[in-house]
């Protein structure tokens, strides 16, 4: 078949959706997910003898109506091809759909499936599948049915290696000034009734205090065997960790930025890092962020800017 003879749903509407139906010399159909779940009664009635899925993660929710739109399709086409770098996302139960629609029989009923590599168990309301169980035995599965691994050694023959360096950074010198309101509320009781000033070195000090106080406090709590209590410190033993090296990571993005005319991504945990970095080093850089708070449009044409 001829690659001229490929057409283009996209342009469609869900307006125009009811109306809407292929050609009987069209051979091949590109297709976003989010129209062919509008048009699905059109695209199964086609009949496609082959289907591919691109980025299939985005089948991973069993019950969502792009799934149950696209799945029924996998099953009857002759030739199915689901193509992603991140099929599960976060757990093993992502798969499942995914999997299943390429051979039902190989991985049988989603509760089996759930009760053996998702660690499925109630929780008081409902039945939840969010564990991991079983990885290599459900790896082996994988391989030996529907998956087909490369990975990028095997595709970008090219591309150079990772380079990995642990930077150490000087808290003392770079003292975080935004904790420096917390560390000062603490070292301020003494100093201030005697009308003197905390020092930097004195606010760093008073932070590492801190901090140090917040891990023997989690030293105590694992040893008395409470959980709750040693997660809420963990959380703010990371956050108190971000605070001190605050100013020292801004000063070395700033020497990293001014160093290079190349493109850099910064990941970072917390968004007040996110904030200092965005706000500082980065200011009157061309920039782009992402964080919890940015919408999937915004996103996207955040990913856009990026790129180009």
């Amino acid at each position: 078949t001829s690659a001229s003879a490929a057409t283009s749903a996209s342009a469609a509407t869900s307006a125009s959706a009811s109306a809407f139906a292929l050609p009987s010399s069209v051979k091949f159909v590109v297709i976003s997910y989010a129209l062919a779940t509008i048009l699905q009664d059109e695209l199964r009635a086609a009949n496609f003898k082959a289907v591919v899925c691109d980025e299939s993660h985005y089948l991973k929710t069993r019950d969502s109506k792009r799934t149950l739109a696209i799945v029924p399709m996998l099953e009857t086409a002759t030739r199915a091809i689901l193509l992603s770098g991140t099929p599960a996302l976060s757990r093993p139960s992502e798969l499942y759909s995914q999997i299943n629609a390429l051979s039902p029989s190989a991985f049988g009923s989603y509760s089996a499936f759930a009760k053996r590599y998702c660690d499925l168990r109630y929780n008081g309301n409902a039945l939840v599948a969010n564990g991991c169980e079983n990885v290599r035995e459900l790896n082996a599965l994988l391989s030996s049915t529907v998956m087909l691994r490369r990975l990028k050694r095997d595709v970008l023959s090219g591309l150079l290696p990772k380079t990995r360096e642990v930077v150490l950074i000087d808290p003392y010198v770079h003292s975080s000034a935004s904790s420096h309101a917390n560390a000062n509320a603490n070292a301020n009781a003494s100093t201030n009734a005697a009308g003197g000033a905390v020092s930097p070195a004195a606010a760093s000090r008073a932070e590492f205090n801190s901090i140090d106080s917040i891990r023997a406090s989690l030293a105590e709590a694992e040893a008395r065997g409470g959980k709750a209590e040693a997660r809420s410190l963990m959380v703010q033993y990371y956050s108190e960790s971000a605070s001190i090296k605050l100013r020292a990571v801004e000063d070395y993005v700033g020497r990293l930025v001014a160093s290079t005319k190349d493109k850099i991504v910064i990941f970072a945990h917390h968004r007040l890092m996110l904030d200092t970095v965005s706000e500082i080093p980065l200011a009157g850089v061309p920039h782009v962020r992402i964080d919890g708070n940015t919408s999937p449009a915004a996103r996207d044409n955040a990913v856009r800017a990026f790129q180009e």
